[in-house]
């Protein structure tokens, strides 16, 4: 049975937007992603920066501290469904978008994002929940279950004839916690902290001694296994789950054993110095980013500049110095670098009579040194 798939999760403050962001855009380390499709993933909005300032463009100035100040809406469909690759998948999609457009307004979606490097592609929409009255409002689209599985059963006949049912109604699973989990990981990473292993007792027994090593690992095992519960319904999610469960435990360890002992105060300033960390990170990444990308444009324009310079002198030569200019040029790219064939340019602009006392290109042992 293959099943029509809607998730959202409340984005609460700028913090948990820009999170989001950087798993989307890939800014941060993705375990689940594959690097080499990355680039086929498909954005209508270029940047994570720019969606984040569309989101802060629509929200208005007085609106509630704990209000939701964005909707991520996950879509997709079954992993086995036959629609994957072909026709059905782009007809899938399409009308994921225009649902949403229809729902919340073209003018209320930040932006779009289509992922092709993860599992089973899959749609991610950032929404500023506005309702008609113009004011942040998101009850009026999520609050409670019974809208909830409305939105399920709506969606889900938006896509029926393509051979996809809706979800299990009533199920409990919470489906943000897979973004939750892999997010707590990529925060964890980036913390360097060298990973003491318990040191066994004297009289202990192997068995005491592996308890007291996995007590380190069992809250991570535990959402693993809550995130695995949730998909099994999917042969094929829960083997993905599980490769993935025994490699984060595995990058995991300096995270939980630096936390081990403290009460939960110490914890919270333990993951928010992380989360500060993190973020600096990624403002550096960008800005390297970004300043190789000012070198690139920089370069680029000091090379057209040069080639019209160059042109414009080639072209106001007489004919008879062109072709002598030319052969020669043909030499010196043949027996020397490209430096020396720049070289070789400039020397003609700067001092162009050196062109009258050039070798004819037909002249045999001549030299073209200058």
């Amino acid at each position: 049975m293959n099943y029509a798939i809607l998730r959202t999760a409340k984005l609460k403050t700028m913090g948990n937007i820009g999170g989001s962001l950087a798993h989307n855009y890939r800014t941060i380390d993705t375990p689940n992603a594959d690097p080499n499709r990355t680039s086929k993933n498909v954005h209508t909005v270029a940047t994570a920066e720019a969606v984040k300032q569309a989101i802060q463009d629509l929200l208005p100035e007085k609106r509630r501290s704990d209000a939701v100040l964005c909707v991520e809406y996950l879509i997709t469909a079954s992993p086995e469904w036959d629609g994957w690759g072909t026709n059905k998948e782009n007809d899938f999609f399409e009308r994921a978008g225009q649902w949403l457009y229809d729902k919340h307004g073209k003018e209320n979606i930040a932006g779009m994002s289509l992922h092709v490097d993860e599992t089973t592609p899959h749609l991610v929409a950032y929404v500023v929940p506005i309702d008609q009255r113009g004011k942040l409002n998101c009850k009026e689209f999520l609050g409670g279950r019974a809208k909830l599985n409305k939105m399920q059963t709506d969606f889900a006949k938006e896509v029926k004839d393509l051979g996809l049912e809706r979800g299990r109604e009533g199920s409990k699973a919470k489906h943000t916690s897979i973004k939750q989990y892999y997010d707590a990981i990529n925060k964890a990473q980036e913390v360097e902290i060298e990973p003491k292993i318990p040191e066994t007792t004297m009289l202990e027994s192997k068995k005491a001694y592996a308890g007291r090593v996995a007590d380190a690992y069992k809250p991570k095992i535990a959402t693993a296994n809550s995130i695995l519960s949730d998909y099994k319904y999917t042969k094929h999610d829960k083997e993905v789950l599980l490769s993935v469960q025994a490699h984060t435990e595995q990058r995991a360890k300096p995270y939980f054993n630096a936390i081990k002992g403290l009460d939960k105060d110490e914890i919270t300033r333990v993951n928010e110095a992380m989360q500060l960390e993190s973020r600096k990170i990624a403002v550096e990444k960008n800005e390297r980013k970004k300043a190789m990308e000012v070198s690139k444009e920089a370069q680029t324009e000091l090379k057209t500049e040069y080639r019209d310079k160059w042109t414009s002198f080639y072209r106001a030569l007489p004919k008879s110095k062109r072709a002598k200019v030319a052969g020669l040029l043909t030499e010196v790219r043949n027996k020397k670098s490209p430096e020396a064939v720049r070289a070789f340019k400039n020397k003609l602009i700067k001092e162009p009579e050196v062109i009258d006392r050039l070798p004819n290109p037909k002249t045999k042992d001549r030299d073209i040194s200058m």
